[in-house]
């Protein structure tokens, strides 16, 4: 093999593994989003301590993941010295573990939240809390279409930028519905 090649092979699998990891990323999040909603669900029952500790351990997972990626994208760019391609897309690697672990993150810290309010789910608006969820879901599954279509040959289309585009606004629906839920939340312990 000659050292072109072997270079060049090398690389391909630096990448790919990338790629795996975020999916493996992926599936904890996916994970964390879905016990979530199985907490929120049953609202009419004590929180599952058996689900809370599958948060917890995908949690862990994924933020061992996390720094796994970090740590493979800075040797990739300290040894590789990437071109402005495979560097937009290595930086874009690390936004989307930040993303990742946000959401993981706002599901466990919501979880956590109602393990403490008393008077159950009702006061915070639980169909508020789905909803979050539901959307974070959709943006989670086109975080990595996103990704999957990244093709060196091709510019980013615009199947593309459209996705970008609806995730940013999606992004903005998660925001003011939690905005939403903070107000009710105060309004409730005010009446009580």
């Amino acid at each position: 093999m000659k050292r072109e090649d072997y270079f060049s092979t090398s690389y391909s699998l630096q990448i790919k593994n990338l790629v795996r990891l975020i999916v493996k990323m992926k599936l904890y999040t996916s994970r964390i989003l879905n016990n979530a909603l199985l907490i929120l669900e049953s609202s009419d029952k004590p929180i599952d301590a058996k689900l809370v500790a599958k948060i917890t351990e995908c949690e862990f997972k994924l933020k061992n993941e996390s720094l796994a990626l970090e740590d493979a994208v800075n040797r990739i760019i300290a040894l590789r010295q990437p071109v402005a391609f495979d560097l937009r897309f290595l930086l874009s690697s690390i936004k989307i573990s930040a993303e990742l672990n946000y959401a993981a993150s706002w599901a466990k810290k919501t979880i956590r939240s109602l393990q403490k309010i008393d008077g159950g789910l009702e006061e915070v608006g639980k169909q508020d809390l789905t909803s979050m969820l539901e959307i974070a879901f959709t943006t989670l599954k086109d975080t990595i279409s996103i990704l999957l279509q990244f093709d060196s040959k091709k510019k980013a289309d615009s199947e593309i930028l459209f996705k970008i585009d609806q995730m940013l606004k999606r992004d903005d629906q998660v925001d003011n519905i939690y905005e939403k839920i903070l107000q009710d939340g105060l309004n409730a312990i005010k009446a009580k």
